[in-house]
């Protein structure tokens, strides 16, 4: 299970001076006790990333033999070709529908339905998703694993089997989606513990109510900055100093773009962005994470500049700094050859925010 507070942190290092906090933070909003659910691959409960091995892919074989093997099938299967033999009342998310269907039913391939269309972004594979799930198993139609009526499971979209990741990746917030997924894309070898056995045809319903900005996403806001512009490079937002202009001496904060989300970035939240930071004085590009991952570090632990930058800022936001020294790094970074007293420049997107503590 690929746990959230393992968003790449590592292509921060010019940002924060402590960003193993990150890695080795416990996040209680990110309802991390639902990782051990049956969706997932095995984890523990501490803190620490858990070893690498077969487990941690879902459905994959604990032996080098990856076939299972098949004893003769008494159930007389019903196939499941189109999910209208799927019954699913009510459309309101994060409420818990009633799923009804005939069994015992096997797909061949697996069925995936947007019942409800949302408006927000859209699921990306390597994205943070929040999720309310019900699962149920077509051989006797019981419900065998679920979320609702608690937390939204938050998580990584390619963080599940691989039928559960199809169904999601693509989906905008506000989506309620219907999956029926094979036993190929969910558990090839069955999962007793739950009464899966191997062949058995598994059904979701998904509500996608929360998830990240992947880009500004807000209204353009038109007021200049005195002592910068931005130009973009192959979609990539580069600031650089206006000509003669002097650097300032506090740091200037200037929203490129005001953030359509209602959540704003306090001291304690987990920042999910992307950046990039220039020098002002010769406009060379430091380091970045356009084109790359997302990086994520918390408000606090991170240089001054950002710091006032970024608090109280909108998620879906792009925000221009331009931060002296003083509010970054005033003895310069010779790992990076930044001289002592070098005023930067940073534009940062704020795609997610996740709660933490002091």
């Amino acid at each position: 299970m690929r746990r959230l507070c393992r968003i790449h942190a590592k292509h921060v290092p010019s940002v924060a001076g402590n960003l193993v906090r990150v890695k080795k933070a416990r996040v209680a909003a990110l309802a991390l006790a639902a990782a051990c659910a049956l969706l997932f691959a095995g984890c523990s409960d501490d803190n620490t990333d858990p070893p690498p091995s077969t487990t941690d892919t879902p459905g994959a074989s604990t032996s080098e033999d990856t076939t299972p093997t098949e004893t003769p099938d008494p159930v007389e299967w019903k196939p499941l070709t189109s999910l209208d033999q799927i019954m699913v009342s009510g459309t309101a998310l994060g409420v818990e529908p009633e799923v009804s269907f005939d069994t015992p039913l096997r797909a061949d391939t697996t069925l995936i339905a947007t019942l409800v269309k949302g408006t927000g972004p859209a699921a990306h594979e390597d994205g943070i998703i929040g999720i309310f799930y019900a699962g149920y198993n077509t051989r006797d139609g019981e419900k065998f694993d679920g979320n609702y009526g608690d937390s939204p499971y938050m998580g990584y979209a390619n963080g599940f089997i691989d039928g559960f990741t199809k169904a999601l990746v693509g989906q905008t917030v506000g989506s309620r989606i219907l999956v029926a997924i094979t036993s190929a894309d969910g558990y090839v070898e069955g999962r007793p513990t739950a009464g899966i056995e191997v062949g058995d045809t598994l059904v979701f319903v998904i509500d996608l109510v929360d998830g990240q900005y992947y880009e500004p996403t807000g209204t353009t806001v038109t007021d200049g900055n005195d002592y910068a512009i931005v130009n973009l490079d192959n979609e990539v937002p580069i600031p650089q100093s206006r000509p003669g202009v002097a650097a300032p001496t506090e740091t200037v904060v200037t929203t490129l773009v005001k953030g359509v989300d209602a959540r704003q970035v306090t001291a304690t939240d987990y920042a999910v962005v992307n950046y990039v930071e220039v020098n002002y004085a010769t406009g060379a590009v430091l380091s970045g994470s356009y084109g790359s991952n997302s990086v994520v570090a918390q408000l606090n632990t991170l240089i001054s500049g950002w710091q006032k930058g970024l608090l109280g800022q909108s998620v879906g936001s792009r925000v221009l700094l331009v931060v002296p020294p003083a509010d970054a790094y005033p003895d310069g970074d010779t790992a990076r050859g930044l001289e002592p007293g070098q005023t930067l420049l940073y534009v940062v997107d704020i795609l997610y925010v996740v709660s933490g503590t002091e």
